[in-house]
């Protein structure tokens, strides 16, 4: 008798969850709202949206290339925009790696500083990637990887990667 409880209970939790999601999908669309509270713990697939874009790209201008005004850019943010930020971060830096060749050591480094240094660094770098530094040994300071990080483990304890850490 217990484990037709169990399988009951189960079967309930399950038709919750799904209702919920079934609910959310259907006021998205019905309204046109973004319902984002459900989809709070998953990461974003694809491409980041044009707009996210652009205001990466302008919190990059703004700080300079300077990790302490980049903090203090980021940190009144909400959860969602920090995530954002070192999302598209991460996605600026997967499309260089795949347009550049060189040594793979310090590969990551050079491609966030190349990211650091704003959008129209890294659209020339792009376009020509023979241009691409060789190493940025002497230039780590003006790295801005990381700043998004170190935000949010501040602010909610833990580290982006974690997996209650999805947009």
């Amino acid at each position: 008798m217990g484990s037709f409880f169990k399988a009951l209970g189960k079967f309930f939790l399950f038709v919750t969850v799904g209702s919920v999601f079934i609910v959310a999908s259907i006021l998205k669309a019905i309204f046109m709202l973004p319902v984002t509270c459900f989809y709070a713990f998953k990461k974003p697939s694809g491409e980041p949206n044009a707009a996210d874009i652009r205001w990466f790209w302008k919190v990059i201008a703004a700080s300079n290339t300077d990790r302490e005004v980049l903090y203090n850019i980021l940190r009144p943010h909400n959860r969602h925009k920090i995530l954002i930020f070192h999302y598209c971060f991460e996605h600026m830096v997967a499309a260089l790696r795949q347009a550049s060749l060189f040594d793979e050591q310090e590969a990551d480094d050079i491609c966030y500083w190349v990211v650091s240094q704003g959008e129209g660094a890294y659209k020339l770098i792009l376009d020509n990637p023979e241009m691409l530094p060789r190493s940025v040994r002497g230039y780590s300071d003006k790295i801005l990887y990381g700043v998004a990080d170190r935000i949010f483990y501040k602010k909610y304890n833990k580290p982006i990667g974690y997996s209650g850490s999805k947009i």
